[in-house]
């Protein structure tokens, strides 16, 4: 097993941060539900441990960005594919990184603080309400968003398998 892409698969780096940005992804996609059962059960807020994911997911991130710069991969789609394949990373990629900067603008208008895990790392301070309202609108349509494009890799992904033959599943794994 190698650490760097090979022509034929991806490394152990690279299946590393996808799979765990997978993971985290959909734990904070499906952070509505378990926030709101977070305050029934226990009374408690889960928005500490929903910043933290993010915060966690936006040094993700950049750490695959630097690995990409490092690890210039060796598998590159087909000529036919490329574009799409472009598009929709970049898709990805961009709301990714949004994600947590309405994240943080949502936070910050709110007046709350940023404490993820419990830690403050922001005080709280004034509310701004045009700023929350700005940040909470456009971190939910770009969650929203979010689901759509994931759809589309993971679409492409099983098409790229079964259909295309590739084995690009067998290459992630």
């Amino acid at each position: 097993m190698t650490w760097l892409d090979s022509d034929n698969r991806y490394g152990l780096v690279s299946r590393a941060i996808h799979w765990l940005m997978a993971a985290f992804l959909i734990f904070m996609l499906l952070s509505e539900v378990w926030m709101e059962a977070f305050e029934e059960i226990g009374g408690s807020s889960g928005m500490p441990l929903h910043q933290g994911i993010g915060l966690g997911l936006g040094a993700l991130l950049v750490l695959r960005l630097f690995w990409r710069l490092v690890n210039w991969g060796q598998i590159r789609p087909p000529e036919r594919w490329r574009m799409a394949a472009r598009l929709g990373h970049i898709a990805l990629y961009g709301l990714m990184f949004a994600l947590p900067l309405t994240g943080l603008f949502t936070t910050l208008g709110s007046g709350h603080g940023l404490h993820p895990f419990g830690l403050t790392l922001i005080e709280r301070g004034p509310e701004i309400e045009w700023m929350e309202e700005i940040g909470e609108d456009a971190h939910e349509v770009m969650a929203n968003l979010l689901w759509f494009v994931l759809a589309g890799h993971v679409l492409a992904a099983l098409l790229h398998h079964h259909v295309v033959g590739d084995n690009t599943l067998r290459r992630m794994a």
